[in-house]
């Protein structure tokens, strides 16, 4: 039994992986691309971190009002 537990909790930690890899992803791709990095800044940004705005309005704008909802 001990080992159907482990088996199931690396079944569903490895499902939560591919879950954050997929939502990363939506914030990355589509018509306007995002950076990883500027993403991370503009996250960082409204998280309250003392970060330059080395990004552009239009990919804030982009991640907060389309892919942010979706």
């Amino acid at each position: 039994m001990n080992t159907t537990l482990q088996k199931h909790r690396r079944t569903v930690a490895a499902m939560a992986v591919v879950l954050l890899l997929c939502i990363l992803a939506s914030f990355l791709l589509g018509h306007y691309p995002v950076p990883l990095r500027e993403l991370l800044g503009i996250f960082g940004s409204k998280l309250g971190l003392p970060v330059p705005q080395f990004w552009t309005d239009q990919m804030a704008t982009a991640v907060w009002n389309i892919r942010l909802p979706r």
